[in-house]
């Protein structure tokens, strides 16, 4: 009974985690595209002010 319990108390815990990083992942993803898009900006802008 206990090894048929076993994998279905770990799941939740295990989605929940997977879980987590997921959302984990998407704010790194979202943080780096930001610092890409300043980063372009602040390149992109002394250039147009010396046109």
């Amino acid at each position: 009974m206990r090894i048929s319990l076993h994998p279905a108390n770990k799941w939740p815990e295990h989605h929940q985690a997977l879980q987590s990083f997921f959302w984990e992942y998407l704010a790194i993803d979202a943080m780096k595209k930001l610092l890409v898009l300043v980063g372009m900006v602040t390149y992109c802008r002394p250039a147009s002010i010396d046109q």
